[in-house]
C-alpha cells in the first residue's frame, strides 16, 4: 500500500515538475539581428547586435545561445557575435535565442588595395625593350611590385 501511494506521489510530483518547466520555456517570439555594417570587405570584422521580443514587440531579457554565418567558406562567427569575413559575396549571419532565430545579410566586396610599392629595376630598360611586373599582395594591405627578365 505505501509502495502504491509513493509511485503515485512520484507520478505526480514529476508531471508537475514537466508542466512547470514547460510553463517557464522562452516566450521570445521574434528575433532581430543588425550588423554593424551592411558592407564590408574582405578580412574586416562586423559585430552582430541581437534583440528578442515576446509575442506582445515587448523585449525579452535573453542572451543568444549561438551566432551563426555562412557560406562557412566566406564568414565565421564567434560567441561573442563578431563575424569574421574571409571571401568575397553575401553573407547570412544570425543568432538563435530561446529556439528561434534572426538573420541578417552582409554584402562582402573583395580587399582594397591601399598601397603599391615599386622596386627599382635592377638593369636598364631599353628604348622598346619590355620588362614584365609581377603584384603580390602582402598582409594586410601593401602590394609590392617586382621585375625580372
Amino acid at each position: 500500500m505505501y509502495i502504491k501511494r509513493f509511485a503515485l506521489g512520484l507520478i505526480v510530483s514529476v508531471s508537475l515538475f514537466a508542466l512547470i518547466a514547460f510553463a517557464q520555456q522562452s516566450s521570445v517570439a521574434t528575433v532581430e539581428v543588425t550588423a554593424s555594417q551592411k558592407e564590408a570587405e574582405v578580412g574586416q570584422q562586423v559585430k552582430l547586435t541581437v534583440v528578442a521580443k515576446d509575442a506582445s514587440g515587448k523585449v525579452v531579457n535573453e542572451q543568444p545561445s549561438t551566432y551563426f554565418a555562412g557560406p562557412f567558406d566566406a564568414a565565421t562567427a564567434d560567441e561573442n557575435g563578431v563575424i569574421k569575413l574571409h571571401g568575397p559575396g553575401e553573407v547570412i549571419a544570425g543568432a538563435i535565442v530561446g529556439g528561434k532565430n534572426g538573420f541578417t545579410k552582409i554584402t562582402v566586396k573583395p580587399a582594397s588595395i591601399k598601397t603599391v610599392e615599386i622596386e627599382a629595376l635592377k638593369a636598364p630598360l631599353v628604348v622598346g625593350g619590355t620588362f614584365q611586373l609581377a603584384a603580390t599582395k602582402l598582409t594586410p594591405d601593401p602590394i609590392r611590385l617586382r621585375g625580372w627578365y
